[in-house]
């Protein structure tokens, strides 16, 4: 009887380590990177800038059409 005890606490034991071992392989770390979006925005920047640039170069030697309402007194 005591032998059948034993190999039953000694099976049980085997089977929880088991259990355990297999919920540590499912956990997955993952580290954030800010680099990557800091480009993504640095490269957001440099296209804004050219296409700003692009804008005044076509405006050059173009007179500004200004609407505002004439104050006559």
């Amino acid at each position: 009887e005591q032998l059948l005890g034993s190999l039953m606490t000694h099976e049980t034991t085997m089977k929880n380590h088991e259990n355990v071992e297999v919920k540590k392989k499912k956990s997955i770390a993952l580290k954030a990177s800010k680099e990557e979006s800091e480009s993504d925005e640095d490269g957001d920047v440099a296209l804004i800038t050219s296409q700003f640039k692009k804008f005044l170069k076509s405006q050059k030697g173009k007179k500004a059409l200004k609407k505002f309402p004439r104050n006559v007194e």
